[in-house]
């Protein structure tokens, strides 16, 4: 019978034949190794989605910081533009049109072509200023309050014919012309 020896296995020991010591030590510091370099790799790849995250964390902030415009202010801006752009040239339509093509659609209309045509942007911007100081604006708000509410017809003459219409188209079966 050959020799036996112990080995420790885990949180056991056992008793194993001599000549497979050597194979069973190989063996145990083979997947002390490979569990080694498994946890390694595993750290590295948390590594790198840590640093995922934080990427993705900072472009959400980034994001989160330029959604928070104060739509207010922006649409406060954009009503005095279009107020001093009809105030120059009530024809202009704003829709659609970006705040540089109605500042340059207002001096056109002012000045002509020949003016515009090779003015950069920031030559239009001084040039609407100047006009725009000389131009009254029109606030319609305003302007609705100060008249006060102008009655267009009688609502309650509209209802009752309307009433009449209708009662008529639903009685028509009964009485034929």
């Amino acid at each position: 019978m050959p020799d036996m020896k112990t080995v420790v296995l885990g949180d056991k020991a056992v008793q194993v034949a001599d000549t497979d010591v050597a194979l069973i030590e190989q063996y145990k510091t083979d997947m002390a190794r490979k569990l080694t370099d498994a946890e390694s790799k595993h750290a590295a790849a948390i590594a790198a989605k840590d640093e995922d995250i934080g990427k993705l964390r900072a472009d959400l902030a980034t994001a989160q910081a330029a959604a928070n415009i104060d739509v207010d202010s922006l649409v406060a801006a954009r009503s005095e533009l279009v107020g001093q752009v009809k105030a120059m040239d009530a024809s202009i339509d704003p829709k659609g049109k970006t705040d540089a093509e109605l500042r340059k659609a207002a001096v056109l209309a002012k000045l002509g072509d020949s003016i515009v045509k090779d003015a950069s942007d920031a030559e239009i911007t001084g040039m609407f200023k100047a006009l725009a100081k000389d131009a009254a604006t029109t606030n319609p708000v305003a302007t609705a309050l100060r008249h006060g509410v102008v009655n267009v017809g009688d609502a309650q003459s509209l209802a009752d014919k309307a009433l009449a219409t209708a009662n008529a188209d639903l009685n028509a079966w009964r009485t034929k012309k």
